[in-house]
């Protein structure tokens, strides 16, 4: 089996965020996948956010069935045909209900906004 290419930047912002989003799922009850593997790479959740976020949220990402745009920056293998799939169960299971809670996220709406 061979191992997940590494795309993420860890960077500082980075590392806040996968900090408070652990502090959310924990006081949740639940997992947080940070580095889940899509496509043969282990995916950014910082930049999946952001992405989100900017193309208006995550209800207008859906509304508009924008998903596969998202995942386009992230450069997927022509195989991996259910990546907008994918990608948003990433985003529901780890950063759907963040961006009202935590107080990183609401930082970098107002950034991004």
């Amino acid at each position: 089996m061979s191992k997940a290419i590494d795309p993420i930047e860890r960077t500082t912002e980075y590392a806040q965020f996968i900090d408070d989003l652990h502090s959310f799922h924990a006081r949740k009850g639940t997992t947080l996948q940070a580095e889940p593997i899509l496509g043969g790479q282990k995916l950014d959740l910082l930049k999946i956010y952001k992405a989100v976020m900017e193309a208006g949220g995550f209800d207008q990402v859906t509304k508009k069935r924008s998903w596969k745009h998202i995942g386009d920056a992230f450069d997927f293998p022509k195989t991996c045909t259910n990546s907008a799939y994918i990608l948003k169960g990433v985003y529901i299971r780890n950063l759907v209900c963040n961006k009202n809670i935590d107080k990183h996220a609401k930082l970098i709406h107002r950034f991004v906004i």
